[in-house]
């Protein structure tokens, strides 16, 4: 899930300053904008798959230092975790378009991407939710950062196992970039 709507609540919930709660939310805007532009070179120098693989492990070792640090986490510290986990916001626009297109290709990207991205979107509301209701009941975010290093886990596990039936099915395994899925799709309109 992506935290950066609740980081500020989350550092006032250990003892932070409203300055210190903004900083936080801040530095999360900024992994997003470093990692769209880190991720999408990446997708285009290796490939999609990989690129999530590392992406989810940023995603995951952020939370793992937020919940190691708890409630007496160290200002700075709490600083490189949000931006580490801004990355999310970036993975979540560019890794379910990019694997899309890769698994289906240009001709069956438009009419599947859709359902994808709604599909997303409609777990992500969930998670927004999960999020703000085990603060409510714990009074600490450690639940929400457990449940989601779980949840980075399962779709680490889930990407490697569609890459393996992408492969099993036939699927060439070649490398698309960002540039290249671009020109794909408008060449399938």
């Amino acid at each position: 899930c992506q935290y950066y709507s609740h980081m500020a609540r989350y550092a006032q919930s250990v003892g932070y300053d409203l300055t210190v709660s903004a900083l936080v939310t801040s530095y999360a805007m900024v992994g997003n904008i470093i990692g769209k532009v880190v991720l999408g070179a990446l997708a285009d120098k290796w490939n999609i798959w990989r690129t999530s693989r590392l992406a989810m492990g940023i995603v995951g070792a952020a939370f793992i230092i937020l919940i190691v640090g708890g409630q007496s986490i160290n200002q700075y510290v709490m600083y490189i975790a949000s931006c580490l986990s801004g990355v999310s916001m970036a993975a979540g626009v560019l890794i379910p378009n990019l694997l899309s297109l890769d698994v289906y290709k240009a001709a069956g990207y438009q009419e599947k991407y859709g359902l994808i991205n709604a599909i997303g979107t409609f777990i992500s509301a969930i998670g927004f939710a999960i999020i703000g209701y085990t603060f409510d009941f714990t009074g600490s975010y450690t639940l929400s950062f457990a449940i989601s290093t779980a949840t980075v886990v399962i779709f680490f596990v889930g990407i490697s196992v569609l890459q393996r039936m992408t492969k099993n099915a036939g699927v060439e395994d070649e490398t698309i970039g960002v540039e290249e899925a671009e020109l794909e799709a408008v060449e399938a309109e």
